[in-house]
């Protein structure tokens, strides 16, 4: 749920907030969008937010976070430069004290977007490449609990196939250096598994584990990220689509640690505010 009021006290001024309440995941944020000297193409944001994420039993997130972000558009290209202060209470092994954690993230994000869109009778269908790289990091000596460098890499890219179909490829490899795993708070550390990285698996339950107090394999999430997905997507009618996929990934603390494969059917209807 959310609600943005468009016209703030100045021109291009706007704000928005956002709650999203699931399961595993509970979320409400502010964010104020200033216009940049080019309004068509640039903006400040400032923001904050606050987060709860379930991993599974008795391991949590609770965050609070601070951020100032400066967009800019050039052609194809979207540069983001931002740096964020957040503070994280979390259990990253059941029956286990809690830890905290806060950390200054200066941050820098290069996309490229080479996607495009193909009018049809009753919708659109988009294809084409886009890339994404990420880096940010905090050291121990500024406002943080310790020395984090974290980078990630995401690809897409979506070819047409004839009027009906779709080929859809997707990748996302993502690494983290620390001098000790433990002072890693949960929300930077790489888990895989859900709809959004290897379907099949429940969600976050792929990664490194360690054994709790009650003996039980809990998963702990990873240092590293490795994603790989491929799909192919058909009209059957109208606005009802089958697709077929095949995944592959993993978190891990090693890259040489096992890929875990899935693959499967789907069926999406094409609803005016996306995809069912």
């Amino acid at each position: 749920m959310g609600w943005e009021r468009r016209r703030k006290n100045f021109p291009g001024h706007r704000i928005l907030t956002e709650t999203q309440v699931s399961e595993f995941l509970y979320q409400a944020g502010v964010q104020y969008f200033i216009p940049g000297l080019h309004p068509n193409t640039d903006q400040f944001v400032l923001g904050t937010q606050w987060t709860k994420e379930i991993i599974s039993h008795d391991q949590f997130s609770r965050r609070y976070e601070f951020n100032l972000q400066d967009i800019r558009k050039r052609d194809q290209f979207e540069f983001i430069s931002g740096i964020q202060f957040t503070g994280e209470r979390f259990r990253d092994i059941p029956d286990e004290p809690e830890k905290t954690s806060h950390l200054l993230l200066p941050s820098m994000s290069v996309v490229w977007n080479h996607f495009k869109r193909e009018q049809e009778k009753n919708s659109e269908r988009q294809y084409g490449l886009k890339l994404q790289g990420t880096i940010r990091g905090a050291l121990g000596l500024l406002l943080s609990s310790t020395n984090i460098f974290q980078w990630e890499f995401k690809a897409k890219f979506i070819h047409l196939l004839g009027d009906n179909s779709r080929l859809l490829l997707r990748a996302d490899v993502g690494g983290t250096e620390s001098q000790t795993f433990e002072d890693i708070p949960l929300s930077m550390r790489f888990f895989a598994g859900g709809d959004n990285t290897v379907r099949g698996y429940a969600y976050r339950s792929l990664g490194p584990t360690q054994i709790d107090p009650s003996g039980n394999e809990v998963v702990v999430g990873g240092r590293y990220l490795t994603v790989y997905s491929a799909e192919v997507e058909t009209r059957i009618y109208d606005k009802l689509f089958g697709a077929i996929f095949m995944d592959a990934g993993n978190a891990m603390n090693t890259w040489r640690d096992q890929l875990f494969l899935s693959a499967g059917v789907g069926i999406r209807y094409a609803t005016p505010i996306g995809l069912l």
